[in-house]
């Protein structure tokens, strides 16, 4: 039989309910289902703060903080798949060729309570249909506190793991691609230069990523 997430209850933090500043990675806290190491699992609603990198869980009306990152296998919200990557909850983004794992996170900016990093776009760029698409943009619901942006074209602080082959490689900027693919680079270079890609947006990072594992001919089947 199944074990429920009973046990997960000393590991649960209860939010407050004052007011705090937060990015969530989905309009509203979103069905999911979450497989803990010690194979006890629960259905709940979700969300991800990419501001503080908490999970959130939310269950007979009551919201909670998921503290035990490191104990959780695999997540799906919606259609959505996240697992654990070097201590960080990651999205999987399934490429032609190979795959990308993303710990979504922004920040904002100093001035004004609302502002947050970049400017809307309304270009969506990746491998969802519409539906998810419409998944992509960070907002609230309405909560206090909190902030809307476009994960997919606002500026961004995330950290990307490439699978190449069986290994993965951990990329932040720029320079981080360069010198991990150095027979690459100056086709990386050239190909970002001429397309005017930032790695500090998404859909332009996707972008790099996809044109990286084209020049390395990777076998398209490769996933995780």
């Amino acid at each position: 039989m199944k074990k429920i997430l009973s046990a997960l209850v000393i590991a649960l933090i209860a939010v407050g309910a004052a007011a705090q500043d937060k990015i969530y990675i989905f309009p509203e806290f979103t069905p999911g289902h979450i497989v803990m190491t010690d194979d006890s699992v629960d259905d709940a609603d979700f969300n991800f703060d990419a501001l503080s990198q908490k999970l959130l869980y939310r269950k007979a009306g009551r919201v909670m903080e998921i503290a035990n990152l490191p104990m959780v296998r695999s997540l799906k919200i919606g259609e959505r798949e996240f697992l654990l990557h070097g201590g960080l909850l990651c999205e999987v983004l399934r490429r032609q060729g190979g795959a990308v794992l993303v710990n979504w996170k922004f920040k904002l900016e100093e001035e004004g309570d609302d502002a947050v990093y970049g400017a809307p776009k309304q270009s969506i760029v990746g491998s969802y249909n519409e539906d998810s698409a419409k998944a992509s943009y960070i907002g609230a619901g309405g909560e206090q506190g909190a902030h809307s942006v476009d994960i997919w074209n606002d500026d961004s602080r995330n950290t990307y793991f490439l699978l190449v082959g069986s290994d993965f490689v951990t990329i932040k900027k720029l320079q981080d691609l360069y010198k991990a693919f150095p027979d690459q680079k100056d086709a990386l270079k050239a190909f970002a230069r001429k397309n005017h890609l930032n790695m500090r947006n998404a859909s332009d990072a996707l972008r790099l990523f996809d044109h990286l594992f084209s020049l390395l001919g990777l076998d398209p089947s490769v996933f995780l």
